[in-house]
Parts: C-alpha cells; structure tokens; sequence
C-alpha cells in the first residue's frame, strides 16, 4: 500500500512541476547503469533512499531482474550509499578500497 501513496506523491510532485531529484547511484562499487536502473525502478533513487533500504530488498530487486543479476552482493550498498550522502567522501574512499563488485575482498 505504501509504494502506491508513494507513486501518487511522485505523480503529484511531477504534475506540479517539482524537478525529480535523483543521485548518481553508480559512485556506489558494485553498480552500474543497469542496476541503477533497477534501483530507480523500484523507486530507490537517492543515495538517501539507498543507505536506508534493507540489504534483503536490494537482494530482491537483483532477483527479480533475473540470472545475470543475481551474482551481485549488495551488502555494502547501503553504507557506501550513507557514507556518501553524508559527505564523508575519504571513508567511501577508503571503504570502497577494499570492495570488489560491491563485496568486501
């Protein structure tokens, strides 16, 4: 029920001009313009929205792509995504060192 009162407020803002604020969620390692594109499907499109969605839904969003999806782990999306949205650029730096595809090495 809330994903419809949601796109409602989404159609509201957009009939009432209001720009559609989205992140550059590919600064994220592990996604590309694909899965950015799966993630602002289902509604996910800030880094904001990101670091606050469950690793299980992000899980599901993967599977519901299909196959070629489902290889990716996105465990660490959410705090990279808080670390971002927060500013804290050198920690996401420092983080995504140690990530390959989004996984922790």
């Amino acid at each position: 029920h809330n994903v419809n009162i949601l796109d409602d407020l989404l159609a509201a803002a957009e009939a009432a001009g209001v720009p559609d604020r989205r992140d550059d969620l590919k600064i994220i390692e592990g996604i590309g313009p694909k899965i950015e594109g799966l993630l602002n499907d289902d509604r996910i499109l800030t880094l904001a929205d990101l670091a606050a969605t469950p690793v299980d839904h992000l899980r599901d969003v993967l599977r519901r792509a299909g196959d070629r999806y489902k290889m990716h782990n996105p465990k660490t999306w959410p705090d990279q995504a808080k670390l971002a949205a927060e500013g804290r650029w050198d920690e996401l730096d420092e983080l995504q060192v140690t990530l390959i595809a989004g996984r922790d090495s």
